[in-house]
């Protein structure tokens, strides 16, 4: 048995012997209250100083005045419950008196398990300390060795240290590299991603048979038409690199590529100098990056300004939001001219 369960079954069997010792003492106390009682009903024909004197003072250690046998405290009153109240009594002083023998005859059982168990416990104390002893021999004789090769060991010691700081340098240079490499190819990839999405705009915009890619250098990213795309026009080239490539960034934020903003403003050029076909594509592409949002709700705003005629999809609410004119301040933006 363990150690700490023979502590253990020295305290519960001491703790048993104490409560069968207090229950004894309670339990005589109890029969000496009813044997009291009974003398008290027996000795109806004593005077209340015969009854007094009569107590066991090594029974009642209370002082003359507080006693309830003190003849001051005597009743004259005539007692007819005195027969059953002695009766009741003296099945009480029984029940006690059997219950004093049967605790006292239980206590010396609970004694000798309980010096059984503290024996045991002493006995394993020893035998533990004796094992500890040999130990500490052990021990002291290790000390003595290290002692001797405390210099090889403050040597070694310090390899050790200089060892893993090295470990912990080329870990940190290892994992600075594999996060260099995976930032790497997550920017490659978006900028992947965005190149598609810009080649994609081109060819909704001006043809199936355009294109272009988004190219990266050290000073950001440049998109780069082909020359379908890109002809000498300055109608084309700036919608092949200025709108495209707004649109372009517009459907990256509503797939969830980078962190760009879900607003956008074309202030658009006169419509002699851009043909409605151009503008009819522009705003139909829009349409269609509205309804790929689907039920989720419009992820962006597009506002766009133009003179010429909208398509007839977009021609009324909620797309053609406000009407200007410049013939009079009613129909003014602000409703008034400066």
């Amino acid at each position: 048995m363990l150690l700490g369960e023979l502590q253990e079954e020295m305290v519960r069997t001491a703790a048993e012997v104490r409560v069968v010792e207090n229950e004894i003492k309670r339990v005589e106390g109890l029969q000496r209250e009813a044997e009291a009682d009974l003398r008290q009903l027996r000795s109806s024909t004593l005077s209340a100083e015969q009854l007094y004197a009569s107590c066991d003072r090594r029974v009642c250690p209370l002082e003359r005045s507080d006693c309830r046998y003190h003849p001051k405290n005597a009743t004259t009153v005539p007692d007819e419950d005195r027969d059953a109240r002695i009766a009741e009594r003296q099945d009480d002083y029984a029940r006690h008196a059997e219950r004093v023998n049967e605790l006292t005859a239980k206590l010396p059982q609970l004694k000798e398990t309980a010096t059984a168990a503290d024996n045991a416990l002493t006995a394993a104390r020893d035998s533990r300390d004796d094992a500890v002893r040999l130990v500490d021999t052990e021990i002291g004789r290790w000390d003595e060795l290290e002692k001797q090769l405390g210099g090889y060991t403050t040597d070694v010691k310090a390899a050790e240290r200089e060892q893993k700081k090295v470990e912990k340098a080329e870990r940190s240079i290892r994992e600075s590299l594999e996060q260099q490499r995976a930032e790497k190819a997550e920017r490659d990839r978006q900028v992947r991603e965005l190149s598609g999405l810009y080649d994609g705009t081109l060819k909704r915009l001006i043809g199936p048979e355009a294109g272009g890619v988004i190219k990266r250098d050290a000073r950001g990213l440049h998109p780069a038409a082909d020359e379908v795309a890109a002809p000498g026009g300055a109608t084309i080239g700036s919608l092949s690199h200025v709108v495209a490539l707004d649109l372009a960034y517009l459907a990256a934020n509503l797939s969830g590529l980078g962190r760009l903003p879900g607003f956008l403003i074309h202030d658009s050029p006169e419509s002699i100098v851009m043909e409605s076909a151009l503008y009819d594509r522009l705003l139909r592409f829009v349409l269609e990056m509205e309804a790929a949002c689907g039920d989720q709700g419009v992820g962006f705003q597009y506002i766009v300004t133009t003179t010429a005629t909208p398509p007839a999809e977009v021609a009324g609410e909620p797309y053609a939001v406000l009407t200007l004119d410049a013939r009079s301040d009613a129909t003014r933006l602000l409703r008034s001219s400066f």
